[in-house]
């Protein structure tokens, strides 16, 4: 099923405004544009939070690769987040899916692990899957900051976006159609 898709956009719900626009269809446009000329992933990349920066990828040149890559936090060595001035905003397309899971299987990919609340987390990192195949890295002509909930400092930003959620025509209706069928 996979090789019959012509792209796949992978996400985590991390960026607030994808609960009032989860379905980018500039972006999607662009994937597929980029996937023509042979890219086999996409990333967006957007400024850290510049009042409380968060732990991300980095956009470096690879010189054993000869391009850009994203290295994943985990892998720059407690690198602060305050020295991260752009990230990736984990919204991934994947021209022709089949082939970058395909060299995902192939060749696999490390996976770190953490200690927490005395339990251990593998933390399958997608952004990772970019140092296997061309990767086209974008940013928005006026890019906005990662807006996530990642502390308590963020709840109110939190709280708007779920009201500017709620306020969509339609959205509280769907809702409860969806839990009371």
């Amino acid at each position: 099923l996979l090789g019959q898709a012509e792209s796949l956009a992978t996400y985590n719900i991390e960026d607030l405004g994808y609960l009032t626009r989860a379905l980018d269809l500039e972006a999607l446009g662009l994937a597929l544009a980029l996937g023509g000329q042979g890219f086999r992933m996409v990333m967006e990349i957007v400024p850290n939070q510049p009042d409380r920066p968060v732990k991300g990828a980095l956009c470096a040149h690879d010189p054993v690769l000869g391009r850009d890559v994203m290295v994943e936090s985990l892998r720059l060595r407690g690198l602060p987040p305050e020295k991260i001035g752009h990230i990736n905003k984990n919204f991934n397309h994947y021209p022709r899916p089949a082939e970058v899971f395909g060299r995902l299987a192939a060749e696999g990919l490390f996976l770190p692990a953490a200690v927490k609340e005395e339990g251990l987390f593998f933390q399958p990192v997608r952004g990772d899957m970019n140092v296997l195949v061309p990767t086209a890295f974008f940013t928005r002509e006026k890019p906005e900051p990662l807006s996530a909930w990642k502390s308590p400092a963020d709840t109110p930003a939190a709280l708007a976006a779920l009201d500017r959620q709620d306020a969509q025509p339609g959205f509280v209706g769907f809702m409860k159609a969806l839990w009371n069928p």
